[in-house]
């Protein structure tokens, strides 16, 4: 998942320090970033609207002209250069994509047909809409950057609605990189669906389970968590909580001081329900960065 990053910048800003940890998460592989420049056509449309009464088609097809060669220029000449600025002497390949001019998350899908990356990394700058759109138009796990001490504290949060095998190879490949001895890990148990969904040979199977066999699986969850972490000698800290897994996310972070939320994948056919009261919620609420593990 780490080893081949794709850090989307768009032209309305990016964030530096989201920047800086994505490579030093493939530094530790000696991997690759992929950097993709977007000039956004929200922008150039604002800039349309504003001109429409004003000026000749002409002269606003001059000016469209104009502000993307300014982007251009300012991608090539400063961003561009801050990033390999950055990225430079890291044990890090840098591939820089070919600007584009479009929707943002649009772009993000398009380069993503190539297959060649593992992780987008995003840095969240409150741009809501845009950053709830990649959530649910991509397959691939996601950072979405707000703010993280150097050495880095992960939470990770699964659930009976969830498929958390990645989740916890996030959280164990994450100790490793960072030599963590302490992981902090919260099971929330959601009876507002009775059911739970595991990774098998076959794919990605759904099971309708009574309320007792999810508290007895949650329980079998947490005692393989911890003897995992044992033979890693790190010293576990978790815990099941009845409630929904947005407050026991937030709540959990905040508790733990936490620079990073680490949850399972919805399933998609429970996304149009609940994708939009977990991800997105827990997205926007947390107070850290949050990775959705895919």
């Amino acid at each position: 998942m780490f080893s081949k990053i794709l850090i989307p910048v768009s032209s309305e800003g990016f964030s530096e320090k989201a920047i800086e940890r994505a490579t030093q998460l493939v530094s530790f592989s000696n991997g690759k970033i992929f950097i993709l420049y977007i000039i956004e056509e929200k922008m150039l449309d604002e800039v349309r609207e504003v001109s429409d009464y004003a000026m000749t088609k002409e002269t606003k097809q001059k000016l469209r002209k104009n502000i993307i060669e300014e982007r251009e220029k300012i991608a090539k000449d400063v961003i561009i250069e801050k990033i390999d600025e950055i990225i430079s002497n890291k044990n890090v390949e840098l591939e820089i994509e070919p600007i584009q001019i479009g929707e943002f998350s649009d772009s993000i899908s398009n380069f993503l047909k190539s297959g060649e990356v593992g992780l987008i990394f995003l840095g969240f700058k409150q741009r809501k809409f845009l950053e709830y759109r990649v959530i649910k138009r991509s397959n691939l796990p996601l950072w979405l950057y707000k703010k993280e001490k150097e050495d880095i504290k992960p939470l990770v949060v699964v659930s009976n609605l969830t498929v958390n095998d990645i989740a916890t190879d996030s959280i164990f490949d994450l100790a490793k990189k960072f030599n963590l001895k302490k992981l902090d890990l919260k099971y929330a148990i959601d009876y507002s669906s009775e059911k739970r969904y595991e990774r098998t040979k076959e794919g990605i199977k759904e099971k309708k389970e009574s309320r007792k066999k999810i508290r007895k699986e949650s329980k079998r969850f947490i005692e393989e968590f911890r003897q995992k972490c044992e033979r890693n000698n790190i010293t576990p800290d978790v815990e099941i909580i009845k409630d929904n897994m947005e407050d026991v996310a937030i709540e959990g972070a905040r508790k733990h001081n936490s620079d990073l939320i680490i949850i399972g994948d919805i399933m998609k056919k429970d996304r149009l329900t609940l994708k939009e009261n977990i991800d997105k919620k827990i997205v926007e609420k947390a107070p850290c960065s949050v990775l959705l593990a895919r």
